[in-house]
């Protein structure tokens, strides 16, 4: 088994090596968590290799992060953005990240991920290859 899957060999002994997961949609999970755990943090954030030892922690709650994507969800459909529409984020891994993704996905639609770092070229290919006609991204990327 472990040829296959050698990575199982680092897990710890009481990680399982596979999970069952519910036959749901996913932001429907993030609703019931949210219901269920809305003061627990769900999102937490610590940059502690910035420059002059400056340190910034950051965490969201399940509740907080259920609202925020509402909001986000919000905003795309204000924007005219449906179910089933191509939605490209183009976000480092933040929490903006996660905000982005359950807001697109609360109204149907389909997120397409794009590297941050990717030339202007390999951008447009990514949005023109999937279809992407809406993007979240940081306004300082131009």
């Amino acid at each position: 088994m472990y040829q296959e899957r050698p990575w199982l060999e680092s897990y710890e002994k009481d990680v399982p090596h596979s999970l069952t997961y519910p036959d749901t949609l996913i932001h429907k999970m993030l609703m019931e968590s949210a219901d269920r755990y809305s003061e627990n943090t769900a999102v937490r954030l610590v940059l502690k290799y910035l420059p002059l030892g400056i340190a910034i922690q950051w965490k969201i709650t399940y509740g907080e992060l259920h609202e925020m994507t509402d909001r986000f969800a919000g905003a795309l459909t204000d924007l005219g953005v449906k179910k089933g529409d191509r939605v490209g984020v183009i976000l480092p891994n933040l929490p903006q990240t996660l905000i982005s993704f359950f807001g697109v996905m609360k109204i149907g639609g389909v997120v397409v991920n794009i590297n941050p770092i990717y030339t202007a070229r390999e951008i447009q290919h990514q949005l023109s290859d999937s279809g992407a006609e809406t993007v979240e991204m940081p306004l300082s990327i131009t």
